[in-house]
């Protein structure tokens, strides 16, 4: 729990300077834990939303990843936010950077 809300609060963070990063370790964390993790599906979701929305493509990109791996290990608990997620996804799909568009 510590560890998934100081990753959440860093990438929060305005003085973030390694926020693809920290979406990798997310990830890591998410393929390490799976269904462990199903509780801190809903504090880390306003996150990806948010980082899915980064100046950053590199950032995009690697947001989308890490929803990809949330969606497989526990999709049940995307449910609820269904409707958001594909506003946000949809909305990548048009991006000018072609590795954001083709995740």
């Amino acid at each position: 729990e510590t560890l998934t809300q100081s990753i959440s609060d860093s990438l929060q963070s305005a003085r973030c300077k390694c926020p693809a990063q920290l979406l990798e370790c997310l990830g890591s964390l998410i393929l390490t834990t799976r269904d462990m993790f199903s509780e801190f599906t809903v504090m880390c979701l306003p996150v990806l939303l948010e980082s899915m929305a980064n100046d950053e493509w590199a950032v995009r990109k690697k947001a989308i990843e890490v929803l990809i791996c949330l969606g497989r290990s526990v999709p049940t608990k995307l449910f609820p936010y269904q409707g958001e997620i594909l506003e946000v996804v949809n909305h990548c799909k048009s991006d000018k950077f072609k590795p954001v568009r083709d995740v």
